[in-house]
């Protein structure tokens, strides 16, 4: 599918992260692979120059006070590619490697304004001859982890290709990885009652001074640092813990999205300045992706997808009913229409930013829409193939995807299925945590098992 003329729709889940980069906050998304062969600088910047005309966002640029993006607006050789030099071992599990890693990142924020929205790293060691690392890091208003994940898988194929000695690499089947504004690709409302401007203002108004705690508050001091160190874990889930998790979905009726919220939940209780004796709520954030909503002509496309919507949830209700009230309210965003409410009041939100005399207003529904620093993401099952670099003398070693926290959020969880394996997977701020391993993956783990004991989950039940 084309693209219709020279411009598309600015929807506001992209314009949205465009406002961050303006506050000088890194609305940076990274993939990551680290290979246990070494690769090329020429071969993989052929690569990019053969891949990026394929995802026409790429070379566009948005115009904000227009409502649209224009297409072509760069040329490949534009987007930028450099090779840089780490004194040390590539291994994940090598903290001042992976501070490297996001340290360029945070100090080469993606201005999609200013600059084509993705660029590339290819980081070699004289320590680790053997290794090399490739990093992509988008802005977050073009792509969520579907559209990164099917670049990279793209890229990787093509340096495979080239790297046999082809002129390029052909994919099995036609791909289109072009792009719509949200108001293509969605199906209409049912009912637009309660979608005009005065019901949407008032919705966004409830939200803000509803009395919620959020899952962790933010220090207003710490958040609004542009600088901050930023840090990501990366763990497989044992087999076991795995199969256990697929029996309580099973045994619970509810959705893996839904278990890991809820454990989340459960993690960040003790965080929380309880009020004993008084009915709370609290609130989280769930981004929900649009993709499959939008259906299939649209799955290749390559923009962002991702809605971010606020659960409340009673405190102090048991697992059933919290795994319940958690199920009913994605439902009623992904089922009940209210989707199409979220996004006028993103609009809403946007408008605001957009105005230099209301902008402050924005900020202020901003943060009052999160009012937690907390938030996961499952990005679900990853079907494109990571473990090689298009051939099978290119081994993959190791692989992430991560967004971007930003302003309030501490962290972001994710959960991805990548090649049969769940994986538990966050992108966090240390300065907030005196141990984020101790403290969020642990904690989430513990309160998974506190949920396999609820429902008689065990590892004989598991077995049999």
């Amino acid at each position: 599918m084309a693209p219709q003329g020279d411009r598309e729709e600015l929807d506001p889940l992209a314009e949205l992260f465009i406002h961050t980069a303006r506050r000088g906050v890194n609305g940076n998304a990274m993939q990551i692979i680290v290979t246990k062969a070494p690769l090329k600088f020429g071969i993989m910047e052929r690569a990019i120059r053969q891949t990026v005309p394929a995802f026409p966002i790429l070379l566009s640029r948005p115009e904000v006070h227009k409502g649209t993006i224009l297409l072509n607006a760069w040329k490949p050789e534009e987007v930028l590619f450099q090779e840089v030099k780490f004194e040390g071992r590539i291994h994940f599990e090598h903290t001042p490697f992976r501070r490297f890693l996001t340290n360029l990142s945070k100090d080469h924020p993606v201005d999609w304004q200013q600059t084509p929205p993705v660029r590339f790293w290819l980081v070699q060691s004289p320590v680790d001859p053997d290794r090399s690392c490739f990093l992509m890091t988008a802005s977050h208003a073009t792509a969520d982890a579907k559209s990164d994940s099917m670049l990279l898988e793209t890229l990787l194929q093509t340096y495979g290709a080239l790297h046999g000695g082809a002129e390029r690499w052909v994919a099995d089947a036609p791909r289109d990885h072009s792009f719509r504004g949200v108001s293509q690709v969605l199906p209409p409302p049912k009912d637009r009652t309660g979608l005009g401007l005065w019901n949407v203002a008032m919705d966004a108004k409830r939200e803000v001074l509803e009395k919620t705690l959020g899952l962790r508050p933010a220090s207003k001091t710490v958040r609004r640092q542009k600088a901050r160190e930023v840090d990501f874990h990366r763990e497989v889930l044992s087999e076991e813990m795995q199969a256990s998790i697929h029996a309580l979905a099973q045994s619970s009726g509810h959705t893996l999205n839904t278990l890991f919220t809820a454990a989340l939940v459960r993690a960040m209780e003790p965080e929380l300045p309880l009020k004993p004796g008084k009915d709370q709520r609290v609130k989280a954030i769930v981004p929900i992706s649009m993709r499959n909503m939008a259906g299939p002509t649209f799955s290749k496309h390559y923009r962002n997808f991702m809605l971010p919507c606020r659960l409340s949830y009673r405190l102090g209700a048991s697992s059933r009913e919290l795994l319940s009230d958690i199920a009913q309210q994605i439902s009623e965003v992904k089922v009940g229409g209210r989707v199409h409410l979220e996004i006028e009041k993103l609009k809403l939100m946007c408008t605001f930013l957009r105005n230099p005399v209301l902008h402050g207003l924005g900020l202020t529904l901003l943060d009052g829409f999160q009012q937690t620093s907390v938030a996961y993401s499952n990005p679900g099952v990853i079907h494109e193939d990571f473990r090689t670099c298009g051939r099978s003398d290119l081994p993959v070693e190791d692989y992430i995807g991560f967004g971007c926290a930003l302003p309030p959020l501490d962290f972001i969880l994710y959960t991805p299925k990548l090649h049969q394996r769940l994986e538990l997977n966050a992108v966090y701020y240390p300065d907030a945590f005196k141990d984020f391993r101790e403290q969020i993956i642990e904690g989430v783990k513990r309160a998974l098992r506190d949920m396999f004991q609820e429902f008689s989950i065990s590892a004989e039940s598991v077995a049999a």
